[in-house]
């Protein structure tokens, strides 16, 4: 892309032209990056999306058909979902089975505060996830669930062959595996997650990552590849953000190296300095710091890709397998 400055001083005009050429590319940019997040904050489940099938508002076997349609148009490769903070205290069990005997919860998170019903479970999610034509990415409960908790999750979504957990999948409606692919191991573990350093949650990492059950065998032409995702960074703490990584790829290259997909770096872009402030509610220079943030997070990414590619370097040859 090339910028062009007319410049013509005698009767000042001033004329700027940007020349696009589609000949040339500069990478590849992976669909996945385009993907979206929901959690129970605010209206986001509830009304927004779970109106209930009994509802007036016309609705796809209980969510929302504007938002689902919306949804649908943009296209999006991955939706995630509990959480965000939810999924550090969310039960998966909670939101599954007949609605009118789920139990009511409360969600105590950032920006929440409420009752939670559970009428949106994981059934739901993987309803709207096949509405839309995106591939489902669940989060897994660090702080107060259990490894056992983990595995019976992805044993009742995952598994094909005729389990407890399989067949009690098919007796709340759906006998095929809902075959999720992307798997969080944890949410904002240096914050609302448990105020864990890079060593500890390295340490609560390994062992989630190590108790994945595998699904290569009985399942088919196409066995599902789960893929497990680490929590990165608070991008918003520049220094931190540097350390958190650092620290963690250096717990990680200790001794044996348990499997790791992906890297999940957390950046807001907002221009939260009043939380008691609307949405609309802002100034013009309010406005341009949230859209000069777009160029801060390419500061980061680009920041993190580095740390990351180095601490992964500094993992040890193997010894081999025994």
């Amino acid at each position: 892309m090339k910028k062009i400055n007319n410049n013509k001083m005698n009767n000042k005009i001033n004329i700027n032209k940007i020349v696009i050429n589609t000949f040339e590319t500069d990478g590849h940019i992976q669909p996945e990056l385009h993907s979206q997040f929901i959690e129970f904050l605010g209206s986001c489940i509830y009304d927004g999306i779970w109106v209930g099938e009994d509802s007036h508002i016309p609705n796809y076997h209980g969510i929302r058909k504007d938002v689902a349609d919306a949804l649908k148009e943009l296209e999006p490769p991955v939706i995630r979902w509990p959480g965000g903070c939810y999924a550090d205290t969310y039960h998966w069990r909670d939101g599954i089975g007949e609605r009118s005997k789920r139990p009511v919860t409360y969600n105590e998170n950032f920006g929440t505060f409420e009752l939670d019903s559970n009428q949106f479970g994981t059934h739901e999610f993987m309803e709207l996830c096949k509405y839309v034509g995106a591939k489902p990415w669940l989060n897994i409960n660090l702080m107060n669930g259990s490894v056992a908790e983990m595995k019976e999750w992805m044993e009742y979504c995952n598994r094909k062959e005729k389990t407890t957990l399989a067949l009690e999948r098919k007796e709340n409606g759906s006998e095929e595996p809902f075959q999720v692919e992307y798997w969080g191991i944890g949410n904002e573990m240096w914050a609302g997650g448990g105020n864990a350093t890079p060593q500890s949650y390295a340490a609560e990492y390994r062992k989630y990552a190590t108790a994945f059950p595998v699904f290569s065998k009985g399942q088919g032409k196409n066995p599902i590849q789960m893929k497990r995702i680490a929590c990165g960074p608070d991008g918003n703490k520049k220094e931190e953000r540097v350390e958190w990584t650092k620290q963690f790829f250096e717990s990680m290259a200790e001794f044996r190296q348990p499997p790791l997909d992906g890297y999940d770096i957390h950046f807001y872009n907002w221009n939260l300095k009043d939380l008691t402030q609307q949405e609309t509610d802002f100034l013009e220079a309010e406005w341009y710091e949230v859209i000069n943030g777009c160029l801060e997070l390419e500061e980061v990414i680009r920041e993190q890709e580095k740390l990351v590619l180095d601490g992964i370097s500094d993992y040890p040859e193997s010894e081999g397998f025994f």
